[in-house]
């Protein structure tokens, strides 16, 4: 198939297929930058678990904002109805 709707899917699908790698490595690395700055394990365990939580929380955040279905999107940005 061709066209800009098949290449935008096919696009995203390779994103997502990617995004846990990526994410594995970038964890790796900080572990191992965090493991040899501070001599800690559980220092880098904790940052990184810290870090994914905020991360979740923001795109959380970002995924219940548009007219989730409460009205408080709807008060804040006047979009919603």
């Amino acid at each position: 198939m061709a066209g800009d709707t098949a290449s935008s899917h096919d696009d995203a699908s390779q994103l997502s297929g990617r995004t846990p790698l990526v994410l594995a490595v970038v964890a790796a690395v900080a572990f191992c930058l965090l493991l040899l700055a501070f001599r800690s394990v559980v220092l880098p365990l904790v940052s990184i678990a810290l870090n994914f939580l905020s991360v979740a929380a923001a795109y959380g955040l970002i995924t219940a904002w548009p007219c989730s279905g409460s009205r408080w999107p709807a008060s804040c940005c006047g979009r919603c109805s």
